[in-house]
């Protein structure tokens, strides 16, 4: 029996516009980013529950 998820992970075509809808449309509050060396974003986490989390990927080469 699957009790939770701590966190899933996705990539984001538009990094920035995706942040906003979880954000903004959904009301999820975003629990940090990191970005790359050169400024670029890599990835934020936005909390879903108490130790839940989605985790977007984002910019160039997200998917490396």
């Amino acid at each position: 029996m699957i009790t939770g998820i701590g966190h899933i992970a996705i990539t984001a075509s538009d990094f920035e516009a995706s942040i906003a809808f979880y954000r903004d449309v959904l009301d999820l509050p975003e629990a940090f980013r990191a970005d790359r060396e050169n400024g670029s974003p890599w990835m934020a986490y936005v909390k879903t529950g108490a130790a839940d989390f989605i985790e977007i990927l984002g910019g160039k080469g997200a998917t490396a």
